[in-house]
């Protein structure tokens, strides 16, 4: 009887021992503290093909809890499936960056954290999750091209008038002045001096030879 005794009072303290440990969970969170996950920005819209990033900072009864890993995925959704599992620095911050490929929609994102992974199997106790969305939009059409304006009425017809070409005219002919021998037109002075001339000298032969009869 005091055998049985000594074998059920090992087999407790070992059950209690075991059930210490697996409600220890990882980096000192312990059942009875409070874990939370803070994400943000709650809420955001970003044209589509961008980047955003969700940031969750966690705590443990208002401390900062670094070295923990964080699980985010984004649970629905045009961009469903994408995921990553950072862990958080000394400030108990963890990011997470993806690009919204999927199209126009909204996402749903949870960053939760396993704080107490034995006592969620031994006592079913929930993890501790942030949760936002994110708006993916198409961007904005972009303004159509303004028609070139019109050139202003002058300058088309200072383009289009054509400079008058210049134009050279003959040199105007001078009359024709003077009586020269060879002119057509002039006096035949030298046949008038000559006809007086040899008028006179046979005259003048006919008076000599009456003389001389």
């Amino acid at each position: 009887m005091t055998r049985l005794i000594a074998v059920v009072g090992i087999c407790a303290a070992l059950f209690a021992a075991a059930v210490s440990a697996a409600t220890a969970g990882p980096h000192g969170a312990s059942a009875g503290q409070v874990v939370v996950v803070v994400a943000t920005p709650a809420t955001a819209t970003n044209v589509i093909n961008t980047d955003h990033t969700v940031t969750a900072t966690v705590t443990v009864n208002g401390s900062p809890l670094s070295g923990a890993t964080v699980d985010f995925t984004v649970a629905s959704g045009p961009n469903m499936g994408q995921n990553a599992q950072p862990t958080t620095d000394v400030n108990g911050v963890a990011t997470f960056t993806y690009t919204g490929a999927g199209g126009v929609g909204t996402d749903s994102i949870s960053a939760c954290i396993f704080t107490l992974p034995g006592a969620r199997v031994l006592l079913g106790l929930p993890l501790a999750c942030g949760n936002v969305t994110k708006d993916w939009i198409s961007p904005s059409p972009t303004a159509s091209a303004t028609a070139t304006a019109s050139p202003t009425t002058a300058a088309t017809a200072a383009a289009t008038t054509a400079s008058p070409t210049p134009t050279f005219n003959a040199p105007a002919q001078l009359p024709v002045t003077g009586g020269g021998s060879n002119g057509s037109s002039g006096f035949p002075w030298v046949i008038v001096v000559v006809s007086a001339v040899s008028a006179a000298a046979f005259v003048g032969g006919r008076l000599i030879l009456r003389r001389v009869r």
